[in-house]
């Protein structure tokens, strides 16, 4: 994008240099290239016709009727001032010989060179007169194939030879600017073309219009009628300027049909008369039958038919797009049909001036412009597909955060199912305090909600709570479940099980909380704890909290040697421990939390949470079923993407509802609900956008809980979940 803005900034600069020099072309004659005099010789001239009548010319330039193939002379005097000169003028479509005392001095007569065809052109006569001139008569013999050809004289002025062809390129000043913009126009379109391509991006016709845009170049160059002064042949260069005419509008068809692809068949319609005209008149000239001259008419016909009519299409497409872009280039257009207008008015109408005087300023303004229309166009295109390639990277860091979200969903719902697998595993040592550890890591998260900690920080301490009583995996299981009190060597024994557990969990490094809470949930605040006897604030933080969830847990559930104490009691207990056992700010949280647990929802009896387990392969609806339940706290959800994953989950995790899709790949929802069945006692609710009769009894035979059709309902997921759930 940096390269093109650059591109595009000096190509503008270049162009409006361009732009200014044609300007002052229009004033070049107001320029001085020599220091030498030129002076005009257009008095004193006798016309001879070909019957020997004579007439005297008042002044050059001089026209009068002569037939086709008439032979006319121009005599005069020749001053002996003049030796050494060069007099130079401009012949049209003539045969002319010049004689100097009857000496011939100069000739030309193009078709008498010319393979076939009689047209000459126009071309810049310089001929020198000899140094010692003396006083001599001079004649210019004429004649042309065409009628009232021979009779036209143009202005003749003599000067030094290098002041005679320096004045005529002043005079060609506007043709040689022209040329020159427009072939560093071409060049520049050549050079951004290539880069396209080598970039793999479209063209839009840059090669065709550097085509267009040379061959005006060379049309011009021509024009200056001085091309044989330094290259030969002028003949050559006149035929070249009608191949031109020829070829042009097949040119400018070809270049829209790329900018308008939708006017194909019409750009092809012209394309294809274009060449007929140009195969017809290209057969006539070769076999002599009619002459490029004479059919110019037909080429400047189809030439202006092509343009108008791209000029048409380009104003109908610019106006239908809003395009700014196709407006620039209706302009250019526009710029050509009046210098055209202009110069063929001249030419058919009032028959006065040089036929491409408007039309070479015109083509060159149109380069100008179309060379920024495609600079434009280019810069355009670059910011769209930047803003392209921004906008899929976008989507693709979206996508890939999305993927990297849900995989971190899914490790993190594994981290937590395997750390619940864990404590469950210990917890099932102990027949008397099944679901100790999870009670623990409940009532430890809802004290760490009161003490204002964050999710996170609420989930760390969740997890510590889960694995404090890790270490017990090592204690004999004949220890763990004594009835009655323990001896104090089997005490000792269960003293172990904190340092066992840091051992255990110390190598989770990214988790340090959870090592931490498993080594000194034993501590007291005043020292006397286990196992180093820490004291207030030295105990850490997560320790402090567990202990007091877990003393809370002790105190409400059944052991072997008592039964559960009421919440009274547990209330008093903790209030006589602030200080000594306890963390007071800590209890006092604590209590508060029993106080407003008016219905004894914390108690052993009722489960914090209701764990639910969602059975879909389209995560979509799980996330639909999370999004509905969000702001139901006391359900956690689980998720599974296929019936193989579910019993998975369901031998290491106990829950309390299955919300199992039917049509899954792999085990379908009832086979999964058929398994769920033999092994577990659990409610299970079908989720499917098919409730057919057939579907329904199958359902039925398998003793379904209850069956919900998606799409879902929020408050028929929620009564349903709430029904089963309070059962």
């Amino acid at each position: 994008m940096k390269v093109y803005k650059r591109i595009a900034i000096i190509a503008f600069v270049i162009q409006l240099m361009f732009l200014l020099v044609v300007l002052l072309g229009f004033h070049v004659d107001d320029m001085t290239l020599s220091k030498g005099e030129v002076r005009d010789w257009n008095a004193g001239w006798t016309l001879v016709r070909s019957d020997g009548t004579e007439e005297e010319i008042d002044s050059l330039p001089f026209q009068d009727t002569s037939d086709a193939d008439e032979t006319v002379v121009l005599r005069t005097k020749v001053p002996k001032e003049y030796a050494g000169k060069t007099f130079f003028f401009l012949s049209a479509d003539k045969k002319m010989k010049i004689w100097l005392n009857d000496v011939e001095i100069y000739a030309f007569g193009a078709w008498d060179i010319r393979l076939f065809g009689h047209t000459p052109g126009s071309v810049t006569n310089f001929v020198n007169l000899p140094d010692n001139l003396g006083e001599r008569e001079l004649e210019i013999e004429m004649s042309s194939h065409y009628k009232n050809y021979a009779t036209y004289l143009s202005n003749i002025r003599i000067a030094d030879r290098d002041v005679a062809i320096l004045q005529v390129i002043k005079e060609n000043m506007g043709n040689i600017i022209c040329s020159i913009a427009m072939i560093f126009l071409a060049l520049f379109l050549i050079a951004l073309s290539v880069l396209q391509r080598l970039s793999n991006k479209p063209q839009n016709g840059m090669s065709w219009l550097a085509t267009i845009l040379i061959w005006a170049s060379i049309y011009y160059a021509i024009e200056t009628k001085i091309l044989h002064v330094f290259f030969g042949n002028q003949t050559f260069y006149s035929m070249a300027i009608f191949l031109f005419l020829l070829y042009i509008p097949v040119l400018f068809c070809q270049y829209y049909s790329e900018i308008l692809p939708e006017c194909n068949k019409a750009f092809r319609i012209l394309m294809g008369l274009s060449f007929c005209n140009m195969a017809v008149q290209l057969v006539l000239q070769i076999s002599n039958v009619v002459d490029f001259m004479d059919m110019v008419f037909v080429s400047h016909l189809l030439l202006a038919v092509s343009v108008v009519f791209v000029l048409g299409k380009l104003f109908l497409a610019a106006h239908k797009s809003k395009d700014g872009n196709l407006w620039l280039q209706v302009a250019a257009l526009f710029i050509v049909v009046v210098g055209l207008s202009i110069d063929m008015g001249r030419s058919y109408v009032i028959k006065v001036g040089d036929l491409g005087k408007y039309s070479r300023y015109a083509f060159t303004l149109y380069g100008v412009i179309m060379v920024i229309v495609h600079i434009q166009r280019i810069v355009k295109d670059s910011v769209a597909e930047e803003i392209r390639n921004k906008e899929y990277l976008e989507q693709e860091v979206d996508r890939q955060t999305k993927v990297l979200q849900k995989n971190q969903k899914k490790m993190h719902d594994m981290l937590g199912q395997t750390i619940t697998a864990l404590s469950q595993t210990v917890d099932a040592k102990d027949r008397y305090t099944n679901g100790h550890s999870r009670r623990v890591a409940e009532y430890s998260k809802m004290l760490a909600a009161r003490m204002g900690k964050s999710e996170e920080e609420q989930e760390q301490i969740y997890y510590a709570g889960l694995l404090h009583d890790v270490g017990k995996i090592r204690i004999p299981d004949d220890i763990i479940n004594k009835p009655g009190r323990l001896t104090q060597e089997e005490f000792n024994y269960i003293k172990l099980h904190p340092v066992t557990g840091y051992n255990i969990l110390k190598c989770i490094e990214d988790n340090p909380v959870l090592a931490i809470g498993a080594k000194f949930h034993h501590e007291r605040y005043d020292g006397s704890g286990y196992p180093n006897g820490l004291i207030g604030e030295n105990i850490p933080e997560v320790a402090r909290i567990i202990g007091v969830a877990d003393a809370y847990d002790a105190m409400t559930s059944n052991r072997s040697y008592r039964n559960a104490m009421t919440q009274q009691a547990v209330r008093e207990q903790i209030e006589q421990g602030k200080g000594t056992q306890f963390d007071p700010e800590i209890a006092d949280h604590m209590l508060a939390l029993i106080d407003q647990d008016t219905e004894f929802t914390m108690r052993q009896t009722r489960q914090m949470h209701k764990n639910i387990l969602v059975v879909d392969d389209e995560i979509i609806n799980v996330e639909i079923i999370e999004s509905i339940m969000q702001d139901e706290p006391m359900y956690k959800m689980y998720s599974a993407t296929s019936g193989e994953d579910a019993l998975r989950q369901m031998e290491h995790h106990a829950f309390d509802l299955v919300l199992l899709d039917i049509i899954m790949p792999g085990m379908d929802g009832f086979e999964t609900l058929r398994r769920i069945r033999e092994h577990y006692d659990v409610p299970v609710v079908f989720l499917s956008a098919d409730r057919t009769k057939e579907t329904l009894e199958r359902a039925q035979k398998l003793k379904v809980d209850e069956y919900i059709t998606k799409p879902f309902l929020p408050l028929e997921l929620k009564e349903v979940l709430h029904s089963l759930t309070s059962q």
